[in-house]
């Protein structure tokens, strides 16, 4: 019978070298590249302000909603252009904003009930503000057509 010694892996050779049981660097990758970030916040900044145009110019009796909405989405927009929001949030902005363009109200919708309920604390204003435009979106979008 043989023995075999192990060896206690919180040394310098274990993180060294690698463990077989190590997961990929590509799992943990917490920030984006940051041209590829900005890239990201561009399109989110640029979908919000198409969509809050285009309700602007057919939903003009409803101007001090509209007012409101943009005064808040602007402090979301503030966050983007100063690199503030977390990537996960980001990521959860994109896939809302992917399901727009797809015409998949329900799940931006679903998106959107995600973040209120994970992100309301810090982020409650422009929540607020985005769940506004959303649904005036999705209104305005069905009445146009």
């Amino acid at each position: 019978m043989s023995t075999t010694v192990y060896s206690d892996f919180r040394g310098e050779g274990h993180a060294a070298t690698g463990h077989w049981n190590d997961p990929s660097d590509i799992i943990f990758k917490k920030n984006l590249d940051i041209k590829e970030r900005e890239l990201e916040e561009q399109a989110i900044l640029k979908h919000l302000n198409d969509y809050l145009s285009f309700c602007k110019e057919r939903n003009a009796n409803q101007k001090r909603m509209l007012d409101d909405t943009e005064k808040r989405l602007n402090l979301l927009f503030d966050k983007l252009k100063n690199d503030s929001l977390s990537t996960a949030l980001l990521v959860q902005l994109e896939l809302m904003i992917k399901a727009i363009e797809e015409d998949e109200f329900s799940k931006a919708q679903s998106i959107h009930v995600d973040l209120m309920t994970t992100e309301f604390d810090s982020e409650g204003k422009w929540l607020v503000g985005l769940k506004r435009l959303l649904d005036l979106y999705q209104k305005t979008k069905a009445t146009s057509e």
